[in-house]
């Protein structure tokens, strides 16, 4: 038995050096059969992929970013460390921007492959296992990982730091990898703050309204009509003259920072689905610190108080548009648990399933796969050129694929293809920091 597992661990590398789509639907047979897949295989196949697929908004505003430092008095890392980084890699080793996105995408869709592996593995009924498989599938969406790449990724680091609570490593010598994870998290996004503020007050707190059942409705009242109690506050004679109120209205009102924006009726179709997963882990994850194993799980309470946070933020279009992707994947934790205490699928956790299918479904093609054809233009105008990127995978080997400044998007390609966050390079044009940078 171990030699036909060390034998498909090979195959499926072997088939990654030869193209990464074939490696992806051999590690799918692997998993059907029920044999050992590696997640580095399948999240570099998969992170190989999307980058040859139509570039995004931030994605494109972050490369334009990283290249136009707004003062070269500063340091790197005083502009952002996401930015600082992409931007030494290419002065230092000429390595261009979308490798690094290839880098930070391969990082975190691994950490989720890893976590479900290492519960796959102690779960023994088969359909539970084909549960797993499909949820690790339906929730990887495209737009999440390559679009919000960066708070993508810096919410992968504190999923890390979940994963090494949970398997019971995270005693008192390792504080330092806590603060250090969690210091690297936040310099990387600032949203994430919310994760460490959370995760400590489980910590250190009973929190016992997490229990009820009221909890997440009452946070999902608050949330709809906050914005514009906020909004009022704000308003008043004696605070609206500080400056940093006028900062906080700005983000909360307009659509372009935090606020609410305007909602198309497949933005409210997602949110309704999101409303029914968020209770329906509620529930579960309830049900699951009732019993004797989980009644102190500390991953479970944090994932069932962020609900509600995030249930708070449902009128804050962005901020409920980051931190609701987050929480899925901080679901995986209830998921796994639920499924190792039952050997039949029950009616929660088909709801669920259920929900997040169709969530796939309405992001991936009704909601973005408008940007896989030539009727989106304003990232990529060029129809043509965007269509022969999405197909190169499945023709190129992978060699080829990785030589990003032949084949890919490379930084010349972007710069003379990509529209999106070109007001960085014009605003910084004469910047210093730049001069002696080959950017093309």
């Amino acid at each position: 038995m171990k030699k036909n597992i060390s034998l498909s661990i090979i195959i499926q590398y072997l088939l990654l050096m030869i193209n990464p789509i074939l490696s992806i639907f051999f590690v799918m047979y692997q998993f059907i059969l029920n044999r050992k897949v590696s997640a580095f295989v399948i999240a570099f196949s998969i992170s190989l992929i999307f980058i040859y697929l139509p570039l995004m908004y931030d994605t494109s505003s972050n490369y334009y970013a990283t290249f136009s430092l707004q003062n070269s008095d500063h340091s790197y890392f005083e502009i952002r460390l996401y930015n600082s980084f992409a931007f030494l890699l290419k002065k230092y080793f000429d390595i261009d921007f979308m490798y690094f996105i290839l880098l930070t995408s391969t990082f975190s869709i691994y950490l989720w492959i890893k976590i479900s592996n290492n519960y796959n593995n102690l779960i023994i009924a088969n359909n539970n296992k084909i549960y797993i498989f499909m949820f690790v599938f339906f929730s990887i969406i495209y737009r999440d990982i390559m679009d919000l790449n960066r708070f993508y990724f810096a919410t992968s680091i504190f999923l890390f730091i979940l994963f090494i609570y949970d398997n019971k490593q995270l005693k008192f010598r390792n504080y330092p990898i806590f603060l250090f994870l969690s210091i690297i998290a936040i310099e990387i996004h600032s949203a994430t703050i919310i994760f460490i503020l959370l995760f400590m007050s489980v910590y250190f707190f009973k929190l016992r309204f997490i229990y009820s059942y009221w909890y997440p409705i009452l946070m999902l009242l608050f949330g709809i009509i906050s914005q514009n109690i906020l909004l009022t506050i704000l308003d008043l004679p004696i605070i609206n003259t500080l400056d940093f109120v006028q900062l906080g209205k700005s983000y909360l009102s307009s659509e372009n920072k935090w606020g609410v924006g305007s909602l198309n009726l497949y933005d409210k179709m997602q949110r309704f689905l999101e409303i029914i997963a968020f209770l329906v882990i509620f529930i579960l994850g309830n049900k699951l610190l009732k019993t004797d194993t989980y009644k102190n799980d500390k991953v479970i309470k944090f994932s069932l108080l962020f609900i509600g946070i995030v249930l708070f933020f449902i009128s804050y279009k962005s901020l409920y548009e980051r931190y609701s992707l987050a929480l899925f994947l901080f679901f995986s934790f209830v998921i796994y648990k639920s499924l190792l205490g039952n050997k039949v699928i029950n009616i929660f956790q088909t709801i669920f399933l259920i929900t997040l299918i169709l969530r796939f479904t309405l992001i991936n093609f009704f909601m973005y796969g408008i940007i896989f054809t030539d009727k989106y233009m304003e990232i990529l105008p060029n129809s043509n050129k965007k269509e022969e990127m999405i197909l190169k995978p499945f023709y190129l080997f992978t060699p080829y694929l990785l030589d990003l400044k032949e084949h890919g998007y490379s930084d010349k390609y972007i710069r003379n293809e990509s529209t999106r966050g070109r007001k960085y390079l014009h605003k910084y044009s004469l910047n210093p920091a730049l001069r002696g940078i080959n950017l093309e």
